[in-house]
């Protein structure tokens, strides 16, 4: 009878790690491999915005955003230049139930994702090589809180535009002149 208890109670801790562990090490995989992207030599950063989730397991006080940077102007000099964008995200979701999840698609086919059911936060990185003057990025931030026991998910989503351009000159003086240009004329209204 003892003996019995014995082989339950072992088979009972076998299967909950079983259930457990692997669960436990993807996450810290998936953290790992988003946030060791951050060095790649010669090209510009460029932040593109943040994800963020705080999951309460109630619809009224959880935050769910997503948040975009818009019509970015990128100086890629005239041979063009490497682009790495960066997005952050910061999923926290602590509840039995919940879980949290994050993307980021640019227009040149890649995307980067990542869902836990605990915290994650990180960046997202991509890079688009070879950005040449004229070339338009674009880019979709999506977040999405979910839990067992809601009637539905809580999601956000925002893009982003950027224009790969050339700055007219590197004199900081003809720059602010620039600025300072006023067009004289009369606004009529019918």
């Amino acid at each position: 009878m003892r003996r019995n208890n014995i082989i339950t109670f072992v088979l009972l801790i076998f299967i909950v790690s079983s259930i457990v562990l692997p669960e436990v090490v993807s996450n810290s995989i998936k953290k790992e491999k988003n946030t060791n992207e951050t060095e790649i030599k010669g090209a510009k950063l460029v932040y593109i915005g943040e994800m963020v989730v705080n999951g309460t397991g109630n619809h009224e006080t959880s935050e769910v955003n997503a948040s975009s940077v818009k019509n970015l102007k990128i100086n890629v000099g005239h041979q063009g230049s490497d682009i790495l964008l960066e997005a952050r995200y910061d999923l926290y979701c602590p509840g039995l139930l919940d879980s949290a999840y994050a993307k980021l698609w640019v227009n040149s086919g890649q995307e980067k994702e990542i869902d836990t059911d605990d915290e994650a936060e990180g960046f997202f990185y991509i890079l688009i090589e070879d950005c040449k003057i004229g070339d338009l990025i674009y880019w979709t931030l999506t977040v999405i809180y979910d839990d067992l026991l809601f009637p539905y998910p809580l999601y956000d989503f925002d893009d982003g535009s950027a224009f790969c351009r050339i700055y007219a000159s590197n004199n900081k003086f003809l720059d602010f002149v620039k600025q300072k240009i006023t067009i004289i004329g009369k606004i009529i209204c019918k």
